[in-house]
């Protein structure tokens, strides 16, 4: 009898998940199929309810923890590569930043000089999201 109520509501909630951009729903999307599978072992309401609200639960738990550790992984601050050495990828020029590639990543950088790309330079300082170089 709950069974068509909670397909409707896994496939409402997945259509949520779908249109929208970061992981708002897919915790609930996961506790309603579960809900749904328990719906034709047991009828009870109460008991399709409870495993909806713990897997739920549970999957979004596992979801932050492992957003979390991605997160961790490719996270790089820019304080962290000062004294490393990058490749200059857009000429910095004496009124425009340039781009550094450090470490895999794209930052924008100034200099004192003019430096072409292709150029290795060390990254000596950092404010913000922007990078000071010196050609190596």
């Amino acid at each position: 009898m709950y069974s068509i109520a909670w397909f409707i509501t896994f496939v409402l909630l997945l259509l949520v998940e779908l249109f929208t951009i970061s992981l708002v729903s897919i915790w609930f999307v996961l506790g309603a199929l579960a809900a749904f599978g328990v719906s034709y072992l047991t009828s009870n309401i109460w008991i399709q309810i409870l495993v909806f609200l713990v897997v739920s639960f549970i999957a979004y738990l596992l979801t932050n923890l492992i957003l979390a550790s991605i997160r961790k992984e490719k996270s790089i601050s820019s304080d962290s590569i000062v004294g490393k050495v990058g490749t200059i990828t857009k000429k910095i020029k004496d009124d425009e930043y340039g781009v550094v590639e450090v470490a895999g990543k794209n930052w924008v950088c100034d200099s004192e000089n003019e430096i072409p790309v292709g150029k290795k330079v060390r990254i000596v300082k950092a404010t913000g999201n922007k990078l000071i170089v010196e050609q190596e």
